[in-house]
C-alpha cells in the first residue's frame, strides 16, 4: 500500500467514525418535526422523554414530537453502538394559538385552544 492509499484510508476511517454533532434541534411543543440522518440507526436515546419523544420511520428518517416546554438531549446511535447524532433538543412552547391583550403597559397572554384562557408568560 502506498503512502498516499493509507494516507485517504486513514482520512476516510477518521471522516466515518466522527459523529454528526449538530447544535440544537428545535421543534414547538404539540408539534413533530422530521429529522433525517446521514447514516442508520440502530438505537435513539432521549435525555428527558417528559419534555420529547422519538419515533423512527426509517432507519433514516425520526420524528422529533415535542411534549412540554423544556431542554433535554438527543443521542443516535448506530447498529454497531457508534455515535451517530447527538444535539440540544429544546422545545419551545407554542404560540399558534396565544393572544396577546396589551392594556396601559402591561400585556397579558391567554391561551385559545379552543376557548381563551389566562396563562403566566414566562
Amino acid at each position: 500500500m502506498t503512502l498516499t492509499r493509507f494516507a485517504t484510508a486513514a482520512a476516510a476511517a477518521i471522516v466515518l467514525a466522527t459523529p454528526a454533532i449538530a447544535g440544537t434541534f428545535s421543534v414547538d411543543a404539540g408539534k413533530t418535526a422530521p429529522l433525517r440522518l446521514s447514516g442508520s440507526a440502530g438505537s435513539v436515546v432521549v435525555g428527558d422523554p417528559a419534555i420529547a419523544d422519538v419515533a423512527v420511520h426509517t432507519d433514516q428518517l425520526l420524528f422529533v414530537s415535542g411534549i412540554t416546554p423544556g431542554t433535554t438531549n438527543l443521542l443516535i446511535y448506530d447498529k454497531q453502538g457508534r455515535l451517530l447524532y447527538s444535539s440540544d433538543l429544546v422545545v419551545a412552547p407554542s404560540n399558534a394559538n396565544t393572544v396577546k391583550i396589551s392594556r396601559a403597559g402591561v400585556d397579558q397572554f391567554y391561551d385559545c385552544t379552543p376557548t381563551c384562557n389566562g396563562r403566566d408568560q414566562n
